[in-house]
């Protein structure tokens, strides 16, 4: 007699075992599809932002300014360092208005942005507050520094045009000369604000290139053509270029500037040129956010302005209550705008020139108080901006900090 051999099944205990592992590895598997969202998003705009930095130093070197032949900008030699306004702080302000702007002196005010960030103003002699940076060509201050930086940003100087960051009179002759600056600051020596507690202060100069105003091209057409990423084409859903307003439209999403600084700033021929590359930079917000204050041992906002030290991968910023925490997040850049400083001790009170201009990334923030918080920075400072009390060694701060929204990365 033939037995069939039998064989157990599995028990329900079994199968509910089963179904939980598999239920544990489909979750670990669903995890790994955001996270390849993610890295791929990331990766789609380091490319996109490599791409944009080379076609900024390319053009950057070989950028001539095209006049439509209203006035005598003219341009010799290729390269934005050598554009007429970069060049010629006269010639821009005669192009927004302000002719007569650069003060004559006695002593004449730097005919360069890179030697003067404030041509209309005069200087004044040692021993007094300086209104605004010293000019570095004059001979009671002198330089073999580096120049003051000089923050070429077409697209955002055309978004605010109309309404510069401070504009005041040549004291000379009335002509009211305006500024555009980073983190649109007021003019050094001006009152006290709500905004700006201690009035306003020296920082980086924001100019446009002479093409944006004298070449014949519109202002939208030359931003796109010499500051956009050309390949953000706007597509149809039949996959061709959207020519709705007559013409290829493009996104415009990665914008870029360019900040310029002098290796030595009586030598007009060897400029260090950073490029700046924004991504969804706003038209109507400039998302530049100055940082006024250091806090003191108690996280309050007490101390004016920054300190940047060496010897540290941080920097601690505070803020007045009732004003808004500054958006600066892990992945945040912020730009050391300091530019120049007044010690008031013996032998000789002095305003000091002491230009920076320079980018750091932001890696962890941790909140000090309600109205403080330390920025760990992914590289240590490259210069101080502080100096300390006699006899006591009590750091003096000076340092100006911009969070600088929508930047993405620095080249």
């Amino acid at each position: 007699m033939i037995h069939p051999q039998t064989r157990s099944g599995a028990t329900l205990t079994e199968v509910l075992v089963a179904i939980f592992v598999m239920a544990i590895g489909l979750l670990a598997l669903l995890t790994l599809f955001p996270l390849g969202a993610l890295s791929m998003a990331q990766a789609i705009k380091d490319d996109r932002s490599s791409h944009a930095a080379k076609n900024a130093f390319n053009i950057a070197e070989a950028y001539m300014s095209i006049s439509s032949g209203v006035g005598p900008v003219i341009q010799t030699t290729p390269g934005i360092q050598y554009d007429p306004f970069v060049t010629d702080n006269s010639q821009f302000l005669r192009y927004v208005g302000a002719t007569g702007g650069v003060y004559q002196g006695p002593p004449r005010n730097s005919s360069s942005y890179f030697l003067n960030p404030y041509p209309g103003i005069p200087q004044i002699a040692a021993g007094v507050v300086q209104l605004s940076a010293p000019d570095l060509r004059t001979a009671t201050i002198g330089s073999d520094g580096p120049s003051y930086p000089i923050y070429v940003d077409p697209w955002g100087w055309n978004a605010f045009r109309a309404t510069p960051s401070a504009v005041a009179p040549n004291p000379a002759n009335g002509v009211p000369v305006p500024y555009w600056t980073v983190g649109n600051v007021p003019l050094p020596g001006s009152a006290p604000t709500p905004s700006f507690p201690f009035g306003g202060f020296a920082s980086i100069p924001r100019l446009p290139l002479s093409g944006l105003l004298t070449g014949p091209l519109p202002p939208n057409q030359w931003l796109t053509r010499w500051c956009t990423l050309a390949d953000d084409i706007t597509f149809q859903d039949d996959a061709t270029p959207s020519l709705s307003t007559l013409s290829v439209q493009r996104e415009n999403r990665y914008t870029w500037a360019w900040l310029l600084r002098r290796t030595n700033a009586k030598v007009d021929k060897s400029v260090d040129i950073q490029v700046i590359v924004y991504s969804g930079r706003s038209l109507t917000n400039p998302g530049e956010t100055p940082i006024l204050f250091s806090p003191d041992a108690l996280g309050n906002p007490t101390i004016p302005f920054v300190t940047f030290d060496p010897n540290l991968n941080y920097v601690d910023i505070a803020w007045l209550p009732g004003q808004d925490k500054p958006p600066v997040r892990s992945g945040s850049w912020i730009l050391d705008a300091t530019m120049e400083f007044f010690y008031p001790f013996p032998p000789t009170p002095q305003n000091i020139a002491d230009p920076h201009g320079y980018f750091y990334r932001v890696v962890g923030t941790t909140d000090l108080s309600s109205t403080s918080m330390r920025l760990e920075l992914q590289t240590k400072p490259k210069k101080a901006s502080f100096y300390p009390t006699p006899g006591t060694g009590v750091p003096v701060p000076y340092g100006v900090l911009i969070v600088m929204d929508n930047v993405v990365e620095v080249f």
